[in-house]
């Protein structure tokens, strides 16, 4: 009787679902993860087909926000996990994790900067604004963060005037 109870109930769960995915409009852009979401694709004969009706359906599954929530509360207060995907809470501030310090990126930076100041002449006056993410004001060793040290230190090397605000900004 027991399993019996457990069947019924996993299959109402389906129909329940399968119904709500049927009868609920397909929204276009998901505002909580501020991207479009997938299309229903169209019909073809390869194997991409299938993952591409996948990442349709798991788009477009009902209550789908609500179940990220649960989620996301569940790893936060009941696992006390620090982070859900990369993203952080602390003193009532969204962090987004952008561990670990990518130096190809931080090379091909300087380099795009050094190629554009080269298009310039000698009577111009360039001036760089550098603005520091909000992670730069985490002070708390349980979060990996970026070599800032190493970033400045790069953005120094580059013959500009350089304007450096992080000494009179904070995270308000």
């Amino acid at each position: 009787m027991k399993y019996k109870i457990i069947v019924i109930l996993f299959l109402s769960y389906i129909m329940i679902f399968s119904i709500f995915h049927i009868v609920l409009k397909d929204n276009e852009i998901s505002t909580s993860e501020r991207r479009k979401l997938d299309t229903f694709p169209k019909f073809e004969l390869n194997s991409e087909y299938i993952t591409k009706v996948d990442e349709y359906l798991l788009d477009h599954f009902p209550l789908r926000n609500s179940f990220r929530s649960l989620k996301a509360n569940y790893n936060y207060y009941i696992m006390g996990r620090l982070d859900n995907n990369d993203i952080y809470l602390k003193d009532n501030y969204i962090f987004k994790s952008n561990y670990p310090t990518d130096q190809k990126s931080i090379n091909n930076f300087v380099k795009n900067i050094n190629n554009t100041t080269k298009l310039l002449n000698e009577n111009n006056n360039v001036y760089m604004l550098v603005i520091p993410d909000k992670n730069y004001y985490l002070n708390d060793k349980n979060f990996l963060q970026l070599d800032y040290e190493l970033i400045y230190n790069e953005i120094n090397k580059l013959v500009l005037n350089n304007i450096y605000i992080k000494d009179i900004m904070n995270l308000n």
